[in-house]
């Protein structure tokens, strides 16, 4: 994936997450599981507005974390142990709480960098752009789950 790319969560795990000395899998949240679904039906309204707005619009696992990854063998790992297409460091922690709570969730990331300590790019530029972005096409989703 390159800067500005969207991608939608099909489910979320917690890469830095390790109790594998109690026999758990890495990323394993107690009294939970590896992974969190996110909810189908809204990322199909989500999937619907892409396609109205003419937005590729990815599907895929999103590891979270609490350190920014900027290490090749860090992120081949996640990549490689956690199936993850995506790295960010809020996701998978909504997700939890959602899962526990019983509240269907949805989680639409734009990809800031490529975690390779490339910062060749302005950051608050992205982000002023990347949250205009990501308010008109949720906007764009409520519209169409009100309908």
């Amino acid at each position: 994936m390159k800067i500005g790319d969207l991608i939608v969560a099909t489910k979320l795990c917690q890469h830095d997450l390790d109790i594998t000395a109690f026999g758990h899998p890495y990323g394993y949240v107690p009294e939970g599981s590896v992974y969190v679904e996110s909810d189908s039906s809204l990322r199909a309204i989500a999937q619907s507005v892409a396609s109205q707005k003419g937005i590729n619009l990815r599907e895929g696992i999103i590891a979270t974390g609490d350190q920014f990854v900027a290490d090749l063998q860090r992120k081949t790992w996640i990549a490689k142990e956690f199936g993850a297409d995506a790295l960010e460091m809020e996701g998978g922690s909504v997700a939890v709480v959602c899962e526990s709570l019983g509240v269907p969730f949805f989680i639409l990331r734009a990809i800031s960098d490529a975690a390779d300590m490339d910062a060749g790019f302005n950051f608050d530029k992205f982000l002023e752009s990347s949250a205009k972005g990501s308010a008109d096409f949720i906007l764009s989703m409520l519209k169409m789950m009100d309908a």
